[in-house]
């Protein structure tokens, strides 16, 4: 299922993503809930929904179903992952720990 900062930025643009079979782009609806619906069945992984799609056993749905970005240009659904991956790192880093020597920390060494 798509989580909610993921699903926004598709659905502010629109409903619909892709993935290419056989020569041809085969559409599916993301609905506000994450879920993904294609041929009146409703998937909650992009990869179930893409490997049915593709008539697969098995497909990493991140890295076969496309959205049309802000841009007009078809991309993975997997850069919606990678830009939030990397701005949940930069959220997690810590700022250099400094010492005060008048707050009782002792530097000496023994």
């Amino acid at each position: 299922m798509l989580v909610s900062a993921d699903l926004d930025e598709i659905l502010s643009l629109s409903d619909r993503i892709g993935v290419m079979y056989k020569g041809r782009i085969i559409k599916a609806r993301v609905g506000t809930d994450g879920k993904i619906s294609y041929k009146g069945k409703t998937y909650t992984s992009p990869s179930i929904a893409g490997a049915y799609a593709r008539r697969k056993k098995t497909l990493n749905g991140w890295k076969s179903w496309k959205y049309k970005n802000k841009e007009g240009d078809w991309v993975y659904l997997d850069e919606i992952r990678k830009k939030k991956a990397k701005s949940k790192k930069k959220s997690l880093r810590r700022k250099p720990r400094s010492w005060n020597v008048e707050q009782g920390v002792n530097l000496q060494m023994k």
